[in-house]
């Protein structure tokens, strides 16, 4: 007779043989549970997670789904890490990133849907990529600025920016300047333009000097 494996033995030696170097490749992730781990975790486990699925697999992951919030999301996370880690290795990752979520059938749009300070930070990740060394090949950084369009957003988020701006005061309106006509002014409307100077009585002359004002 053949003795029944423990409960669990198979699941758990499947998962021991799908490890790093093992050569089994993992289940893939469902765009559903990356979005749960997406939303739960945060900065370096986000990146984590990035590397973890692969950059290869993230079209078919996203599919139509992919959308300018996700995208905006994806790229912050590969500035962060890029700032903390200008190795080549990570600039090579975030640089297969990039060309990966081009190939998803939502680009354009979700590209087209970015704010002018999330274009002005795909374009820092492009120059940190290029920092690294890792801006030569088929994912060169010149070809990533064309397909992100990075140069023409930079110099248009110079002008535009995604908070809306506070009301500028507006000048006070000057009063209508007095127009000149050839007909009198009316005086009945108001003051009159000219105001006439009191008539005050005449003096009396002063007596010559040496005599009373009674003589």
């Amino acid at each position: 007779s053949v003795s029944a494996a423990p409960i669990g033995s198979a699941s758990s030696a499947s998962s021991r043989s799908a490890g790093p170097g093992s050569g089994v490749a993992a289940a893939p992730m469902s765009f559903y549970a990356f979005e749960a781990s997406w939303a739960r975790n945060r900065s370096g486990d986000r990146f984590g997670l990035l590397r973890r699925i692969g950059a290869d697999a993230l079209p078919a992951l996203f599919r139509a789904s992919l959308d300018a919030e996700l995208l905006a999301s994806i790229i912050q996370v590969l500035q962060l890490e890029l700032v903390e880690r200008s190795d080549l290795e990570t600039g090579q990752f975030a640089s297969n990133v990039l060309r990966a979520l081009a190939r998803t059938p939502r680009f354009d749009v979700s590209l087209s849907g970015l704010m002018a300070s999330e274009h002005r930070c795909c374009a820092k990740v492009l120059e940190l990529i290029d920092g690294a060394g890792a801006g030569a090949g088929a994912g060169s950084v010149e070809a990533l600025r064309k397909i992100y369009g990075a140069e023409a957003q930079t110099l248009r988020a110079e002008d535009t920016d995604e908070a809306p701006t506070a009301p500028t005061a507006t000048a006070a309106p000057k009063p209508p300047e007095p127009q000149l006509s050839d007909e009198a002014p009316s005086r009945t409307a108001g003051a009159p333009l000219c105001r006439a100077e009191p008539q005050v009585p005449a003096a009396a002359p002063e007596p010559p000097k040496g005599q009373n004002a009674s003589d």
